[in-house]
């Protein structure tokens, strides 16, 4: 158990790091799609 918990610190910040670039990519990705559906949405 001890070898888990430490090679889970040891790997867990990269982990994270990862998690949080694809959350925050997803919601800038969200966000231009929501922009150019209201675009549309006003010139249609």
């Amino acid at each position: 158990m001890i070898k888990l918990k430490r090679l889970l610190a040891g790997i867990w910040p990269t982990v994270y790091r990862v998690i949080n670039t694809i959350y925050y990519n997803f919601i800038s990705i969200i966000k231009k799609f929501l922009g150019l559906a209201i675009k549309q949405i006003k010139n249609g």
